[in-house]
């Protein structure tokens, strides 16, 4: 059941949605939250990275493997992380700016920035994690990374018809 993509068609062709606030705001908020899918996806890759590295059967070779991966992590991590609490903070400003918009899409994005701050508190070490931090991280994150993913689809993907 996705409820949103009713909401949104209903108010496309609400008055509300023929106002250019509206409209401006309502296309900022779809970049912006294309934008965090974006980071999400290359986040998720380098957890791809540290499940291969993981999956080494020789400890000599899954050691450096690890370190290596988690530093790409890290690295990936201190890089889109303020980009995505940037991002965040400017679709809740939109969000604030419109009512209509708000009655929208805050519960999406309400969740996504819930999940977004499980990331960072299951990213244990933050952007300075340590290898042997690396298979625990990727278990805890990788289900809230899929979650932003789908609602980010709820709210990016136009409804059939």
């Amino acid at each position: 059941m996705i409820p949103a993509r009713n909401t949104l068609r209903r108010r496309r062709d609400s008055a509300a949605a023929t106002d250019d606030g509206y409209t401006r705001s309502f296309r900022k908020v779809l970049g912006e939250a294309r934008d965090i899918r974006i980071d999400v996806q290359d986040l998720l890759a380098t957890l791809d990275q540290i499940d291969t590295a993981a999956a080494i059967s020789d400890e000599s070779l899954r050691t450096p493997a690890l370190a290596e991966a988690i530093h790409s992590a890290n690295q990936r991590l201190g890089h889109s992380a303020p980009d995505i609490d940037q991002r965040l903070a400017a679709i809740y400003s939109e969000l604030d700016t419109h009512p209509d918009l708000n009655d929208e899409l805050s519960d999406q994005f309400e969740q996504i920035g819930n999940k977004w701050e499980r990331v960072n508190d299951g990213w244990i070490g933050g952007k300075n994690a340590l290898p042997a931090n690396a298979m625990s991280i990727s278990l805890k994150v990788r289900p809230f990374f899929n979650d932003i993913m789908y609602l980010i689809a709820q709210v990016t993907i136009p409804p059939p018809g």
